[in-house]
């Protein structure tokens, strides 16, 4: 048994989520492709490596960092499937996740090579399709020096601010400010 014999079963992606890290909205888009091992013997794994992706949603894709980091199990055991993980993160700003990433679609194709040990590579296809979520908490924070000056007319402190957002409504109210406030 030399490895060709690896079959992909499965691909799936998570539903990224952005929070508020460092100054900017972040996200990990993580996808896992499964490989299942239908010999009787282990598959020794070399090395695993992203060779193309893509992302049909071009806002998402720009937001992507350009290198996936790939894990990958050191061998597939007979008759068993093991988990290939590929991560990336998305950077985006307020304004960019308000009006074009948040509640879209995208449809993510990652091409991967599986290099066993002495034998051939091989290269799967996984696609899968996503919604781009957010935290509505950082939200509330972040849009806080905004909101006042709409509501009240002139700055007050941030945790003033977050109480007023979240007694008139919460995230659903603040949406909506959100959405007037970016046009």
């Amino acid at each position: 048994m030399n490895g060709s014999e690896l079959k992909r079963v499965g691909f799936e992606c998570n539903d990224p989520e952005f929070n508020w890290k460092r100054g900017e909205y972040t996200a990990t888009l993580v996808c896992k492709a499964f490989v299942y091992n239908p010999s009787q013997n282990n598959i020794e794994i070399s090395t695993v490596s992203v060779k193309r992706w893509s992302v049909d949603n071009p806002t998402l894709k720009d937001s992507l960092e350009h290198a996936w980091v790939v894990k990958h199990p050191d061998a597939i055991k007979g008759s068993e499937t093991g988990v290939i993980t590929s991560e990336n993160t998305a950077h985006a700003g307020l304004t960019t996740l308000e009006k074009d990433l948040f509640g879209a679609y995208a449809g993510i194709s990652i091409e991967y090579v599986i290099s066993p040990q002495n034998s051939t590579d091989l290269t799967f296809t996984g696609f899968d399709t996503t919604i781009i979520k957010q935290d509505d908490s950082d939200l509330i924070l972040n849009v806080g020096v905004i909101v006042p000056t709409v509501l009240l007319g002139e700055v007050v402190e941030l945790p003033t601010v977050a109480r007023i957002i979240w007694d008139f409504g919460g995230p659903i109210v603040l949406r909506k400010i959100v959405d007037e406030l970016l046009g």
